[in-house]
């Protein structure tokens, strides 16, 4: 009886057992995969210090580097960012970027640190990436931070707008003085509405006190009221507009020229007469003004709502994500007598439609033609192949262990043969340092600043 109660007990000791090391191995496993992740994107940091240095990003099109690097690994471009920012301080975070290239840290935590860290607190940051999570590294570092500079405060002052399933976040970024310029105003405009509201409600002999306004239906009625009182102070009003005249010029070609007499070069004259309003003015033999016709758009607004819902709001170059300031394009240029029809038309960025004016973008084909097909739209450049929406990356010459078979079944085995025997091989792939999970207050982190290094003896 106490031998069957003694095996009863062995077995869930040996499950156990069992259960710890493959726990152990899995955890080998997901430091040694991050350790190989954290190498490669070591390998594409130092492509893109080369990027930076030669000057590969800069081209017909291509507005930033991460953009770049985004078009040529089909990342994203948050992520292309952050290996542009940890490329643009390799030389003042060496230890940093030694790290990285050795698969001891991932990328974020990497971009954590060039973020936030001045150069003189490499090493010792360095040491911290190793045992902190992304979120605990930007909590410790946010007090080292440098202050900028009043210029750099001045050109993070913005406004993004982020869209998702559940609506949109609007994030502003300004001084304190226009901070509270819009609180007040935000303020103001919360309480025309509830005074309205209340009108409403006694109009209507209700009892119940109505429900105050929130802060985004005060944003919004903001936002309406300054395009509201806009067009009412100045109804039609063209002062957004900026005029120019179309006329023969001495040589009988067409002539642009501003409002004083300043001419317009071709590349612009052609860019321009894409996209427009225009209004014909007939003059007398000796010039002087007779009549205006009426205004009409080179581009009507129902065919212009038809090609950038057939762009998705997007520029027409792959690559570009830009839904800014768009312009409509004719493929055919309109002064050489290109339709204005959807098969004509392309939706254009400010950039792209410039560059493709100055001769740095080749456009042709039918727009209305679905992509891939005879005939069908295609951007490249100059002599160039096509440009595409993503660079493919090259596929492994060679894949180690089951791709299609990998079973939590073989993972376990995997797994059980790893801590069961020493694993040879000749390589020895990076291990990433797992952070210890701990709690890190800010106030418990003191890093030390580098010392700078001993002269040399002579």
């Amino acid at each position: 009886m106490a031998a069957v109660m003694t095996d009863r007990a062995a077995g869930p000791t040996a499950e156990a057992e069992v259960d710890a090391h493959r726990y152990r191995g899995a955890g080998d496993a997901f430091a040694e995969a991050a350790g190989v992740l954290n190498a490669v994107h070591g390998r594409l940091l130092d492509l893109v210090i080369l990027t930076l240095a030669d000057g590969h990003h800069v081209g017909p099109g291509l507005h930033t580097p991460g953009q770049y690097v985004a078009w040529k690994t089909g990342m994203a471009k948050a992520t292309a960012n952050r290996l542009v920012r940890i490329a643009k301080r390799v030389d003042e975070l060496p230890c940093l970027t030694a790290a990285l290239r050795a698969g001891e840290i991932s990328l974020d935590q990497a971009d954590a640190v060039a973020q936030l860290c001045p150069a003189r607190y490499d090493r010792s940051a360095t040491q911290l990436a190793k045992v902190a999570t992304v979120g605990q590294l930007r909590t410790a570092l946010a007090g080292y931070r440098d202050r900028p500079a009043r210029e750099d405060r001045a050109r993070e002052h913005g406004v993004s707008i982020r869209r998702d399933d559940h609506g949109a976040t609007v994030v502003a970024r300004m001084g304190n003085d226009e901070a509270d310029l819009f609180e007040q105003a935000l303020d103001a405009m919360r309480e025309d509405l509830y005074r309205q509201r209340r009108i409403d409600a006694e109009a209507a002999g209700a009892g119940d006190e109505p429900e105050p306004p929130t802060g985004a239906e005060a944003l919004v009625a903001m936002a309406e009221t300054a395009l509201t009182a806009g067009e009412a102070a100045h109804p039609g009003s063209d002062r957004y507009l900026v005029s120019y005249h179309l006329h023969a010029g001495p040589d009988g070609h067409l002539s642009l020229t501003d409002d004083r007499g300043r001419r317009v070069d071709d590349a612009d004259r052609r860019r321009i007469l894409c996209d427009c309003a225009g209004e014909a003015v007939f003059h007398s033999a000796d010039g002087t003004p007779l009549s205006v016709g009426r205004k009409t758009r080179t581009v009507g607004r129902k065919l212009r709502r038809a090609i950038l819902f057939r762009h998705r709001h997007r520029c027409a170059v792959p690559g570009c994500d830009r839904s800014r300031g768009l312009d409509i394009h004719h493929i055919v240029h309109w002064e050489d007598g290109g339709s204005t029809d959807t098969a004509n038309l392309v939706a254009l960025c400010r950039w792209h439609h410039k560059a493709h004016h100055l001769g740095l973008l080749d456009i042709h084909g039918d727009a209305d033609l679905p992509p891939g097909t005879p005939g069908a739209l295609v951007i490249a450049e100059p002599e160039g192949p096509p440009i595409l929406s993503a660079q493919p990356p090259v596929p492994p010459r060679r894949v180690r262990g089951p791709v299609t078979t990998a079973t939590v079944h073989w993972l376990h085995r995997e797994f059980d043969a790893r801590t069961g025997r020493p694993h040879r091989r000749r390589y020895r792939p990076p291990v990433a340092h797992t952070p210890s999970g701990e709690r890190l207050r800010r106030r418990d982190v003191h890093l030390q600043a580098d010392l700078p290094d001993p002269p040399l003896r002579t």
